[in-house]
């Protein structure tokens, strides 16, 4: 199965791509996963999901059986993000399937989103600063993921994105899944297109 990922930055990649990874192996799914985009934000990845459908209607582009675009929600809420999505998607007559990764407000509330998997990533004890309120400040979690780490006794020069794989393999995902219910849809959705796929 080709999976085509489309992202904001480099943690949205560093996280999403070894979680899907990770999710098709539980699933016994091989895939072949390509990294469309990882710079510029919302708008170089809903650019280059354009050009990827538009190009694939024209016989440019190879075929991926699923689009997996990750788009932070920063507060506009979920279900708005999605729509865009798959508005662009419809519109271009993509006949694969497409999983929308909305974390809200940023990715970094899915590295936290089990609680003790930034230790288990770094392989060290002690607590890990709990998952606040929801809140639409800017760099709020980019502060506690890097806090984290602090705690952990490692001072992460990219703030925490560094280990982005490391977190997703070592993750708690039914404890994440039941703190974050954007985190629960989205792997819910993967889990159950890569079922029906294989």
């Amino acid at each position: 199965m080709r999976i085509a990922v489309f992202v904001e930055d480099a943690a949205h990649a560093s996280f999403l791509v070894e979680l899907v990874s990770r999710l098709a192996t539980e699933e016994d799914v091989a895939v072949d996963i390509e990294l469309r985009n990882a710079l510029g934000g919302s708008g170089a990845v809903l650019t280059s999901l354009r050009k990827y459908v538009r190009d694939l209607s024209r016989g440019r582009e190879r075929f991926a059986e699923l689009l997996v675009v990750a788009i932070d929600g920063n507060c506009k809420g979920t279900q708005a993000v999605r729509k865009i999505i798959l508005d662009i998607t419809r519109r271009e007559g993509f006949g694969g399937q497409v999983a929308c990764a909305v974390p809200n407000p940023h990715v970094e509330v899915w590295y936290l989103a089990d609680g003790q998997a930034v230790n288990r990533a770094i392989d060290a004890d002690g607590p890990q600063p709990s998952l606040p309120e929801r809140k639409c400040e800017k760099d709020r979690y980019k502060r506690l993921l890097r806090e984290a780490f602090l705690e952990g006794g490692i001072d992460p020069p990219a703030g925490g994105s560094e280990y982005g794989q490391d977190i997703a393999r070592a993750i708690d995902l039914d404890r994440a899944c039941r703190n974050d219910s954007d985190l629960n849809r989205f792997v819910d959705e993967v889990r159950a297109i890569l079922r029906a796929y294989g």
